[in-house]
């Protein structure tokens, strides 16, 4: 990748909002039922949403023992708290986040697709919000 740094190309930064909202809504458009089904093992899981799978996403993949494609997307779960041996990109922060429990009627997802995002999934009725948390630090802040 020409113009980029070694540590661009193997770490991930942080999805634009836009961005985020867009691949939030085609993940629950096509991956609603395992959704569901993660979030029903315990409110400690997180949703890890893998969106056509590339580069540095497929290796973490591989790292976490998922063997995907490339252009591929799934989702799985993991529990909150084994968030940071896998992402210490995201920082202490962001793992201190993921690591809270669930409320009810929210499901935490990490979306990787290039990059990250965080995002909680509230759910009110038919109605699906994606609320995106605020962190004060940069994502590669100790």
């Amino acid at each position: 990748m020409i113009g980029k740094s070694l540590r661009e190309r193997m770490s991930f930064g942080p999805l634009s909002t836009a961005e985020t909202e867009r691949l939030c809504k085609e993940v629950v458009a096509s991956h609603a039922r395992a959704i569901v089904e993660i979030r029903a093992k315990s409110p400690r899981m997180i949703v890890c949403a893998v969106v056509r799978a590339e580069g540095l996403t497929l290796r973490v993949c591989k790292s976490l023992g998922f063997d995907m494609k490339r252009g591929a997307s799934a989702v799985f779960g993991v529990l909150g708290a084994d968030v940071p041996a896998a992402f210490p990109e995201l920082g202490l922060e962001r793992h201190a986040w993921l690591a809270v429990p669930n409320e009810d009627r929210e499901t935490k997802m990490l979306v990787l697709s290039g990059g990250f995002a965080l995002v909680a999934l509230r759910i009110e009725g038919p109605v699906v919000s994606f609320v995106h948390p605020s962190f004060g630090a940069p994502a590669d802040a100790p």
